[in-house]
């Protein structure tokens, strides 16, 4: 007797009609049936279901059956499991942080790592590192570097240049001139005034606009002026006409405090100048 006439016998003898369809699908290898199921083979087997599936079923039973004897077992002591559990995955995401910033910052080149552990927010400072000779000597450059940039606060410039030391083989000097250059090329960090290289691609001032012309001297300017920034120094601001086409140009006007950001730097007759174009962006600084 071949394999198709023993499944249609099993089929007709033991299940009826109902088994039927599956005699081809078992045979085209399409639904796997297991047609020796007995209470013999699996006591706790369903009708139809394969030994995979029973397995697969009666571990998450027993899963949800420990969750459940853990859960009354808390309830009896008093616990509160829901507290515990946040409390479990806080410090597991703690941990997660800090293994994130340790590799993170080792991987940059730095020496040392300082995480304050007592904030779910963590912080990396190296000056906790540096010794009281070399803290001195970042705060004192600091103030420099700090003074050269509007809005730079001298403890995020003596925070960046600590950071910046802090890498293997990276001296002093090499630390201040690869912050330098970062703020320069860094479009949201305003240069003073007396600090524009005219021969830059493009540069980031703020002030107060101090005087606008009546009458600019050619057509294709729209407005032209100048911008006093806190040191009390001016450069000349010059608004082109094709670039109020752009939407982050706006009017000014004589009282004005604004940043220009991505302007074109230059110079005439020993004055700092800065052009308005249609890659410049004037932002108020009024609120």
């Amino acid at each position: 007797m071949d394999a198709n006439a023993i499944l249609t016998e099993v089929a007709e003898t033991n299940h009826g009609q109902e088994l039927r369809p599956s005699v081809d699908q078992e045979i085209q290898g399409t639904k796997d049936y297991d047609w020796t199921r007995s209470t013999e083979v699996g006591p706790d087997r369903r009708y139809g279901e394969t030994l995979a599936a029973q397995e697969r079923r009666l571990g998450e039973e027993a899963e949800l059956e420990r969750y459940g004897e853990h859960a009354r077992s808390a309830a009896e002591a008093g616990l509160d499991r829901e507290r515990s559990c946040r409390e479990q995955c806080r410090v597991e995401q703690a941990q997660s942080t800090r293994e994130f910033w340790e590799r993170k910052h080792l991987a940059d080149g730095r020496e040392h790592v300082t995480i304050r552990s007592s904030q779910r927010t963590r912080t990396v400072d190296p000056r906790a590192n540096l010794s009281q000779d070399e803290l001195a000597r970042v705060n004192e450059r600091a103030d420099k570097m700090a003074a050269s940039f509007e809005a730079l606060l001298r403890a995020d410039a003596a925070r960046r240049l600590a950071e910046e030391w802090d890498k293997r083989g990276q001296s002093f000097t090499d630390a201040v001139l690869t912050i330098l250059d970062e703020w320069a090329d860094d479009p949201t960090v305003p240069t003073q005034v007396a600090g524009i290289d005219p021969d830059a691609k493009w540069v980031t001032v703020e002030g107060e606009i101090v005087r606008l012309f009546d009458e600019p001297a050619t057509r294709n300017q729209y407005q032209v002026g100048y911008l006093e920034d806190e040191q009390g120094t001016r450069a000349k601001v010059t608004v082109w006409r094709r670039s109020t086409f752009g939407p982050m140009v706006r009017t000014l006007a004589e009282g004005d405090r604004v940043r220009i950001s991505l302007g074109k730097p230059g110079a005439y007759n020993g004055q700092k100048t800065v052009a308005v174009t249609s890659d410049t962006a004037i932002l108020s600084l009024d609120g």
